[in-house]
């Protein structure tokens, strides 16, 4: 991470999106690119914090000689999958995620749709600040809408990516009040399936991820039962993650998924996974005699051990699932859902069955606040990491493991516990929790 990106882009509350601070942004890209002519295609949730963020970056961008793709509300992987087909020097997101709508972030990607790398952060960050403010202004670019040529774009590559509709499915759809409300009935409709959509407000808003989408599966759950449904979907707020649910009522989440497809492609002996994984499903990997390759967390992480390997799947407990085979270079929940939905059909087995071959055991996910300096404080502190060795010996004991690590999105450390009996790892959590707590309020 930065000074200023953190695991995923620059996020933090609305108020620091100030004009200056994205003044600065965009002419420290323009430096970065450097180039005599820029096209860059922006894009983000449905945040009201969205529209005047993007409207500023386009601005700014332009007035120093960037041609800027606007293309409004739409899905952090379409913008992806976009930048490189639209021949873009790079792309702008402009989303806070699973977040709430308090908060807003900028993500950068590269002219292959892919996350900066940490050299290329570090010259932006550099730009930023020794930015001034008498930058010599170019020729003004343009600013075009895109919107409509960009969601049937990214519509297309969808419906190409299955082989079959999903005419006999019925699916429960929640869209957490974001960025995948603005494609997601297009197409499921196009799909030929039987769904029903839940909080799919299109339009920039103050309700994105409250109580719904893939942070708040109650409602999609309860969905998929009262109406008797094959399965359901749920997305968070930019549309790279995707939770699901099955007609029993159980929740099915990345680990799940990765099991469903390497099992579905039975060439496919390689995953990536990270560090979060449940050991459910390393245990099936290893009896499956499929290779995991495990990163720290970051579907960045995952997208590089991916490509460095040559794996098709790859993807994260949280619902990020990265489909190389099918182009795509992030998360996307809609590509996701819609592939498993193949796999349903095509197997003639329920999402029940099938996500059964990942036996999960017992995880605990416990958080401590902590602000940026205890986070630094947790990162060089002997006596945290004396703590956690401690935790470290205590779980190996009882078949269990750890984790423990600042979250690069939230004000959060994380701490993360595996074994096989759920009471014993609560308690074990709770007490590292309220010892961590002590050492790093210090």
């Amino acid at each position: 991470m930065g000074k200023y990106f953190g695991t995923d882009g620059i996020r933090g509350r609305n108020e620091i999106f100030t004009n200056v601070v994205l003044t600065c942004i965009a002419s420290s890209l323009i430096k970065t690119i450097n180039k005599e002519k820029v096209v860059i295609l922006i894009g983000g949730d449905t945040r009201k914090s969205t529209k005047h963020i993007s409207g500023i970056l386009a601005k700014e961008l332009s007035i120093r000689g960037a041609d800027v793709l606007d293309a409004g509300i739409i899905p952090t992987p379409a913008i992806s999958f976009l930048t490189s087909k639209y021949k873009a020097d790079c792309s702008i997101i402009i989303t806070a995620s699973h977040n709430p709508y308090t908060d807003n972030g900028i993500k950068i990607l590269n002219q292959n749709g892919e996350k900066l790398s940490d050299d290329l952060i570090n010259v932006i960050e550099n730009y930023i600040d020794t930015y001034r403010d008498n930058d010599i202004i170019k020729t003004s670019g343009k600013i075009k809408n895109i919107h409509e040529k960009a969601i049937d774009d990214y519509l297309n590559h969808l419906l190409s990516s299955i082989s079959s509709d999903l005419k006999g499915l019925k699916i429960g759809i929640d869209c957490a009040n974001g960025a995948t409300s603005i494609i997601a009935e297009k197409l499921f409709s196009k799909l030929n399936a039987e769904y029903i959509l839940i909080n799919n407000n299109w339009t920039y808003n103050n309700v994105i991820n409250k109580d719904c989408g893939s942070t708040h599966l109650e409602g999609i759950k309860k969905l998929v039962q009262d109406k008797n449904l094959d399965f359901g979907v749920a997305y968070d707020g930019d549309g790279d993650r995707c939770l699901m649910i099955t007609n029993t009522g159980k929740e099915i989440d990345g680990d799940h998924i990765l099991g469903i497809l390497s099992n579905h492609d039975k060439k496919q002996k390689k995953l990536v996974i990270t560090v979060m994984a449940n050991q459910g499903l390393i245990n099936y990997a290893k009896d499956s005699n499929i290779d995991l390759i495990i990163t720290n967390v970051g579907d960045t992480l995952v997208y590089e051990a991916m490509k460095e390997n040559n794996i098709d799947y790859g993807g994260e407990q949280s619902g990020h699932i990265i489909l190389r085979n099918k182009k795509m270079r992030t998360g996307d929940g809609l590509l996701t859902s819609i592939v498993i939905g193949d796999i349903i059909k095509k197997s003639n087995k329920s999402l029940d069955s099938l996500a059964s071959i990942v036996q999960k055991l017992p995880q605990i996910i416990t958080n401590v606040k902590a602000d940026a300096d205890a986070k630094e404080s947790f990162k060089t502190s002997i006596e945290v990491s004396t703590l956690i060795r401690e935790y470290e010996n205590i779980l190996k004991k009882e078949k269990g493991r750890i984790n423990v690590r600042p979250s690069g999105t939230e004000n959060l450390i994380r701490i993360t516990m595996w074994g096989e009996h759920e009471d014993y790892i609560k308690k074990q959590a709770s007490e590292l929790a309220k010892k961590l707590e002590r050492i790093i309020s210090k």
